[in-house]
């Protein structure tokens, strides 16, 4: 395959567009990055890798900023994404070859932040397939599939599994426990594992029973009226968590220093240092980059109406 980059500087540009055949933009700091490369199709594509930008040293020792290499795992959307379950947002048509583009700027993103991105076929029979983060937890140590609180959405670790041991020990927490990798927050030795309405209390204790001997404290946040504890907070890549107070108490974490922002726009996925956020949440991705982040904006708009974010579509595994 083959990777072309070229670079503008813009005012207000439409991130995540095709700006001619075969070329995506988004942007990083107010510069926007033409990438041209071969988009894989369910039909084309069971496993393929985008090659990582060279990295910088950090700085930083968290997880998200350490340096090593980082794998992206990915899936490709289903082709039947307009039936993906809807909890808290209203049902909007999808416009599924819409989504296949977001995805792929997505997917290019990660791997101009320095990801090695990993891309697994899609399942026509799971709409929510692209949804790739809730099937795990990924540790250091191993990764650890998860038992999901959807009932339609069972069969999706499996599917991830091979990939997974290719780079990991795997495990499992099994039913009546639930949980969602969208639930959990891995920083540093700490694992925040959010009581939603799709993680129980089984869970967390199932999670802390294969953790808290590998030297994790695993910690239980009550999060309400979001989805997963992902949609109320994220880990920056300097152990600070961007947050949405309204979703979880004021006590709810902690020892953590927040960055707290009001609009719906705390999810963000990091690599390196590199802070991926959706294109609508432009305020808060101005506020990062005053904090001195490089932070990519990307167009998820699409994905967005099947409850989607940054964090949703990858599995970040360091090693």
């Amino acid at each position: 395959m083959h990777l072309r980059l070229t670079c503008d500087r813009v005012a207000a540009p439409s991130i995540g567009d095709v700006t001619e055949p075969g070329m995506i933009a988004i942007e990083r700091n107010k510069v926007r990055f033409h990438f041209e490369a071969p988009l894989p199709t369910p039909d084309s594509a069971k496993c393929v890798a985008l090659p990582p930008r060279a990295r910088s040293a950090t700085k930083r020792g968290s997880l998200e900023g350490d340096m090593s290499s980082i794998t992206a795992l990915t899936r490709l959307p289903s082709p039947l994404m307009d039936g993906a379950v809807r909890t808290f947002v209203a049902h909007e048509p999808i416009d599924v070859a819409k989504v296949n583009l977001q995805h792929a700027s997505y997917r290019a993103a990660l791997a101009a932040a320095g990801a090695s991105v990993v891309v697994i076929d899609a399942d026509a029979e799971s709409p929510d397939c692209v949804f790739i983060e809730d099937t795990a937890i990924v540790l250091d140590e191993l990764a650890i599939l998860c038992s999901m609180g959807a009932l339609s959405r069972r069969n999706e670790p499996a599917a991830v599994e091979p990939a997974l041991a290719k780079l990991r020990k795997v495990v499992r927490v099994e039913l009546p426990a639930t949980i969602d990798g969208g639930d959990v927050i891995v920083t540093g030795r700490t694992i925040l594992v959010g009581q939603s309405g799709r993680t129980n209390a089984a869970a967390l204790s199932a999670l802390a029973d294969i953790a808290r001997p590998l030297g994790y404290d695993v910690r239980a946040v009550a999060v309400t009226g979001c989805l997963h504890l992902k949609t109320a907070c994220t880990a920056l890549p300097d152990g600070r968590l961007l947050a949405n107070p309204r979703f979880f108490r004021d006590d709810a974490l902690p020892g953590f220093e927040r960055v707290n922002v009001d609009a719906e726009s705390a999810n963000v996925v990091c690599v390196g240092e590199t802070v991926c956020i959706g294109a609508a949440y432009a305020e808060t991705a101005d506020r990062l980059e005053r904090e001195g982040f490089a932070v990519t904006r990307i167009d998820l708009s699409e994905l967005a109406k099947a409850d989607g974010c940054a964090t949703c579509l990858s599995l970040l595994l360091r090693g």
